[in-house]
């Protein structure tokens, strides 16, 4: 008895351990979700009352950043300022068509890291947002600490541009600085071997030459002339248009330039900023503009005034897309209900009558192979253009950080080709070119998926896509280019580094490299300058590389070689000018490119699809960061969660750091060992 007494008891314990264990276990299990939970019904809740509230979006010039940005302090900053320039662009379509957006608010501080192509487009967007979608009594207002070229390009566009008092408006036009390392190589006792083609390509320059070439100065001269003079004739526009006799010709406004910088006083005495305020009446002058509109509009008068709400553009696309998302699952819920009733009653899809059942027919009948399956039916409703970027210097491999790897580019490339959904592909190319071979690589599969994949591809081109950028993008169907893209510099850069006079004369190692067999077998040491017999190989080299860039480009532009001899030489052009010598067919941004796309893709004229990123792995896990850090920041859980994921990102931006560092050494290594072909275009 007292043994089966001790058997009960210790299964007793036993079981009250387990419970413990499980009561124990589960219940941080069940307090985690149950916060996530009511951190999520807060959150739809919070966003919710975004949507349906009046609005004015703040734009914070600073913290519009570029696509191949990788900095993740942008991602989990502990403001919702920070924004890409591609979702900044959704933000703007999004309030183009919502009455609930009263206007857009432009703070100018800082400077604005994206280039001034991206800039010409931006202010594109917001052109739209106020003259093309009936929303003229919308405002568009500016405020700054300061205010650079960049940044004034975009109050150009704006009803209002205020500047704090002791402000300084930075408009004193382009300037091109180059530096020259030849005597500090020659000092060190290093000695760099420079190829190119042709003249005009002046990537090399500045490691072996002591001041600018003539071709140097002639090229910078023609850019920089033309990209001021746009400039010049944006400006001249607004204040002649703002009714402003002083400004007569360009040249006036030249004569503006030329006197800047100004303080905030002097600026509102020419008439370039509407005036000066502080802060806090800046916020006034909004809610006033936002007031006069709601009272001037018949169908909004209430009894009681209604709150404005100044999101920045991530709360507003967060409360836009999701409130987007819950009326889609909505209408498809009504849906499905509704046809689930008629099936029941015997319709099928509303028609009058009892349809037959379908069956399965095992004959051999000409008019079922052609009836469409109803699971390929059910995906023709997601047609769309695949979006793939290409930002970045261009090199062979996987990409890495800021470094666009070949094989990673063509992979997403063919998956769009091979996707049926895929009507048309879009390339948004930001790059100033790299390695030769990839280069090639890369080419071979746009011109591919558009010969043999018969889907037209159209290439939207950002600040930069010149040299191995244009390469690539010369075998679209159509190239759209901003007017200050820079692009061209159609040649090829050959280089390497010799250390013998470093490493003997200056650190005194001493080297041995007799023993080889091969006659170039040492031609991967970074020690001697190469022999004339090298030198002869290396030059046939680059003219068989310069003559298969030219014929690329020819063979995608349809040109003959004379004309792509004439247009190459190494040259840069603005997209303004490239568009005069048949670079590129048209200007404009994605905008541009996505309509073109659905065009040559034989839609309507009023039928559209949606632009789908095909992204890698990482730029995939960014845009989950980016969209969880908007959604955190939008919410009063911020201070709380926010620190962690700033220790997470801490550990992320440190492994990028250190991925970029290892490609630029090897990079670098590559460069003394052996001379390697280079379409690049880094002159700016």
């Amino acid at each position: 008895m007292q043994k089966q007494l001790n058997t009960v008891h210790r299964q007793t314990r036993k079981t009250y351990w387990r419970y413990l264990f499980y009561v124990l276990y589960l219940t941080p299990i069940f307090v985690i979700w149950s916060s996530v939970f009511l951190w999520l019904k807060r959150t739809k809740k919070d966003i919710m009352e975004q949507k349906d509230a009046y609005k004015v979006i703040n734009i914070v010039t600073s913290g519009i950043h570029s696509t191949a940005n990788p900095d993740l302090s942008h991602i989990f900053s502990d403001t919702t300022h920070s924004i890409s320039f591609l979702k900044l662009k959704k933000c703007i379509e999004y309030a183009c068509n919502d009455d609930t957006v009263l206007g857009i608010s432009l703070i100018t501080d800082n400077g604005i890291e994206i280039g001034y192509a991206q800039t010409q487009e931006l202010r594109e967007e917001l052109r739209r947002f106020k003259h093309e979608h009936n929303n003229e009594h919308k405002f568009i207002a500016a405020y700054g600490k300061s205010a650079d070229m960049k940044e004034y390009l975009l109050s150009t566009v704006c009803d209002e541009f205020y500047l704090m008092e002791p402000a300084i408006l930075n408009i004193y036009g382009f300037a091109f600085p180059q530096l020259f390392f030849k005597k500090l190589f020659q000092n060190i006792g290093v000695k760099p071997y420079v190829l190119k083609r042709e003249k005009y390509k002046n990537f090399a320059d500045t490691f072996v030459e002591d001041e600018m070439s003539q071709e140097h100065r002639d090229n910078l001269s023609s850019l920089g002339s033309d990209l001021y003079s746009q400039f010049l004739s944006i400006v001249y526009k607004t204040l002649s248009s703002n009714g402003d006799e002083r400004y007569q010709s360009l040249d006036d406004v030249k004569e503006i330039v030329n006197h800047a910088p100004y303080v905030s006083a002097e600026a509102v005495e020419k008439g370039l900023i509407t005036n000066t305020m502080q802060w806090k009446d800046y916020q006034v002058r909004l809610s006033q503009l936002g007031y006069q509109q709601l009272q001037s509009d018949s169908d909004s008068e209430q009894a009681s005034e209604p709150d404005i709400l100044f999101l920045s553009p991530s709360e507003y696309l967060t409360s836009y897309e999701f409130a987007e998302q819950r009326d889609k699952k909505k209408k498809i819920g009504a849906t499905r209900s509704s046809r689930s009733f008629l099936k029941f009653l015997g319709f099928e899809d509303g028609k009058e009558g009892p349809q037959k059942l379908p069956f399965e027919s095992t004959e051999t009948d000409t008019d079922a192979k052609h009836v469409e399956p109803k699971q390929h039916r059910a995906k023709s409703r997601d047609k769309h253009i695949a979006l793939i970027n290409v930002i970045g210097e261009i090199h062979s491999g996987e990409s890495e950080g800021t470094m666009v790897g070949s094989d990673t580019v063509e992979h997403l490339i063919r998956s769009a080709s091979a996707n049926e959904d895929v009507i048309a592909m879009v390339l948004r190319i930001d790059s100033p070119g790299g390695d030769a071979i990839a280069s090639e690589s890369i080419w071979n599969a746009v011109y591919d998926a558009k010969v043999n994949g018969k889907k037209p591809i159209i290439v939207s081109m950002g600040d930069m896509c010149a040299s191995g950028g244009y390469y690539i993008a010369s075998a679209a169907d159509k190239i759209f280019a901003l007017p200050g893209t820079i692009t061209g510099s159609i040649g090829v850069v050959m280089m390497s580094m010799s250390l013998n006079e470093l490493l003997t004369e200056k650190l005194h190692i001493n080297y041995d490299q007799s023993v080889k067999f091969g006659e170039n077998s040492d031609i991967m040491l970074p020690f001697e300058y190469p022999t004339e017999r090298l030198q002869e190989r290396y030059e046939t080299m680059i003219e068989a590389l310069y003559q298969i860039f030219m014929q690329r480009v020819a063979t995608g532009r349809n040109f003959d070689m004379e004309h792509v001899r004439n247009i190459a030489q190494g040259k840069v052009w603005s997209g303004q000018q490239a568009m005069k010598i048949g670079l590129v067919d048209g200007l404009g941004g994605l905008t541009e490119a996505k309509l073109a796309a659905e065009q040559l893709a034989g839609l309507g004229k009023d039928e559209h699809v949606k632009l789908l990123k095909y992204a890698t792995k990482m730029e995939k896990f960014m845009d989950m960061l980016d969209g969880l850090g908007d959604t955190v920041a939008t919410t009063k859980y911020k201070s709380s969660i926010l620190p962690i994921l700033s220790q997470f990102a801490a550990l992320l931006k440190f492994k990028l750091w250190i991925t970029s560092v290892h490609s630029k050494m090897k990079q670098f290594q590559t460069m003394t060992n052996e001379p390697k072909p280079y379409f690049l275009c880094l002159d700016f």
